[in-house]
């Protein structure tokens, strides 16, 4: 039979081993999508039409992303880049000391939009 001290321990073990990965992740916590505020005559959005003038598209903030505007035969693009946010490098300094953070790496939480506001001119 278990002692009443190696039981604790053991409910403590589990109860870290199936905790701690979750609250160590902040990034995981993070929304994924990311709202993007786009201006153009016309525009498309990752083939998604939008309307006409101004809208806001909440895109996946884990990849790039390319924004088109097409009146008549004129065109006008825009690329839409991502790289870690806050959230990711604390994730990643975690990992460093704890490995289980890094885990929160993986998820779009950890990363962000470099632009939120396109304008685009058309030619």
């Amino acid at each position: 039979m278990f002692s009443q001290q190696r039981l604790l321990s053991w409910v403590t073990v589990t109860l870290l081993a199936v905790t701690l990965p979750l609250l160590s992740s902040c990034s995981l916590l993070v929304q994924g999508k990311q709202p993007v505020t786009i201006t153009a005559a016309e525009m498309r959005a990752d083939g998604v039409y939008l309307g006409q003038g101004q809208a806001t598209a909440h895109l996946s903030k884990g990849e790039s992303h390319t924004i088109t505007a097409t009146k008549g035969n004129r065109t006008a693009c825009a690329a839409i880049n991502y790289s870690i946010s806050t959230t990711g490098i604390l994730d990643a300094v975690g990992g460093c000391l704890l490995l289980l953070p890094a885990v929160g790496l993986a998820s779009d939480g950890a990363w962000k939009l470099d632009a939120t506001h396109i304008y685009l001119k058309m030619p």
